[in-house]
């Protein structure tokens, strides 16, 4: 009598850092590649990846990916100069791994037994501790009583927060005026995707330990808020490797402009000097 072999079952163990970013890379695939698809597939399949495989979609946690998306900012700095009335002022921006808990907003998802350990809490989501199945238990997860309305939603665009940054198609920066929120926050940023046709807000406090920022609340926009409007001179995202400008504000015209005004002065000089 012929066996036939078992189906494989999908949901797998978690594999290690490297699979956890081809997870990544895979999810932003466009489906015109069916080829790199199958490859990816394969490769963790082998390495018992924890996916789950529909035909042709490939899905993974959302809190999952945020995870892995947000280690990979770790180690990176922005670097921001804005002007408020004449006067330039230098943000620092980098990421580190006790961070996250705030900017997700998990700590108001006190409903349910998770990791609350700022320290522990990216741990506990990569051992599958915490995923998007134990959150849903959470009736506070789901409510749009918070800033942003949902977490859920919050963790949804969160995902994109690199892309956000580096974004200077539509991109501004206010300083937190001292009513209007409930967020302790210094500046608050809002930029925009056109890709994904949405805008969140972006709030960044000084650490107390040092002279940079951290992200203190990340939110889709969904009410306006009022601050101090700052304009942008000089963006950098400074990594490991290299420095990248992402957006320079240009001076040369106003050079032009006070080079012609010199021009012309002494051309007058020098005509009225024939006409005494």
């Amino acid at each position: 009598m012929l066996s036939l072999p078992m189906k494989q079952n999908p949901w797998q163990k978690a594999g290690t850092a490297e699979v956890l970013q081809k997870v990544a890379t895979y999810h932003r695939l466009p489906r015109s590649n069916p080829k790199r698809k199958l490859h990816i597939i394969k490769a963790l399949r082998k390495q018992g990846f924890y996916y789950v495989y529909r035909k042709d979609s490939f899905f993974v946690d959302k809190i999952l990916e945020c995870v892995i998306n947000f280690e990979a900012l770790i180690g990176t700095e922005y670097r921001f100069i804005m002007s408020l009335k004449r006067n330039n002022r230098e943000i620092i921006l980098n990421f580190e791994e006790t961070d996250f808990r705030h900017i997700t907003g998990l700590q108001h998802v006190d409903d349910i037994d998770i990791e609350q350990d700022p320290t522990k809490l990216i741990l506990a989501i990569k051992n599958k501790e915490i995923t998007d199945e134990i959150l849903c238990k959470s009736s506070k997860y789901k409510s749009n009583k918070f800033e942003g309305k949902s977490i859920e939603s919050r963790i949804e665009e969160l995902t994109f927060l690199e892309d956000y940054l580096d974004n200077t198609d539509f991109l501004r920066i206010y300083q937190v005026q001292p009513f209007g929120s409930l967020i302790k926050a210094d500046y608050f940023i809002e930029a925009k995707l056109k890709n994904r046709q949405s805008t969140v807000y972006i709030f960044i406090r000084k650490r107390e330990q040092s002279n940079k920022y951290v992200i203190v609340s990340f939110f889709k926009k969904s009410n306006t808020y009022i601050g101090t409007t700052m304009y942008f001179m000089l963006k950098e995202k400074i990594t490991k490797e290299s420095k990248i400008i992402l957006y320079k504000r240009q001076t040369l015209r106003k050079n032009k402009v006070s080079f012609w005004l010199i021009f012309f002065y002494f051309q007058n000089l020098w005509s009225c000097r024939f006409y005494k």
